[in-house]
């Protein structure tokens, strides 16, 4: 249920705002950049880890990155404040092959880190480590 300011931006040319989405794995496969502007929330913020799950690479304040590893190649894409999200993403989308790049590598951290198996490892190593699984 979108609010009536988003509502009057997809009235301007290449705005389209989408609600209720049934697939959003189809929807992020067509996008190029997404962005989280979250203000609150704590823990992993799957919406990231969704688009990044599909090579997209995420503007994001510092509370959506908040609970996710975000290396140092990545960190330039986490931002404080709006101005600072608007013009991160507006740099992303007029550099084609940096917003391709960035978009790999955030595909190959979902994977390495966020996928059943890197989870399921890690939850096997911590059980491992803390004697509550045998050798």
């Amino acid at each position: 249920a979108p609010g009536s300011e988003l509502l009057e931006l997809a009235k301007l040319p290449g705005i389209r705002i989408e609600a209720d989405v049934t697939d959003i794995f189809a929807l992020l496969r067509r996008a190029w950049v997404a962005v989280a502007p979250m203000r609150q929330g704590c823990g992993v913020k799957n919406k990231v880890l969704e688009a990044w799950s599909v090579g997209v690479p995420v503007v994001m304040t510092e509370t959506a990155a908040n609970g996710i590893q975000v290396d140092e190649e990545l960190k330039e894409l986490v931002c404080r404040g709006s101005s600072a999200l608007t013009e991160e993403t507006a740099r992303l989308l007029t550099d084609k092959k940096r917003m391709l790049d960035l978009g790999r590598l955030s595909y190959e951290r979902v994977r390495a880190r966020h996928s059943w198996s890197a989870v399921g490892r890690s939850f096997d190593r911590l059980l491992r480590e803390n004697s509550l699984l045998g050798n």
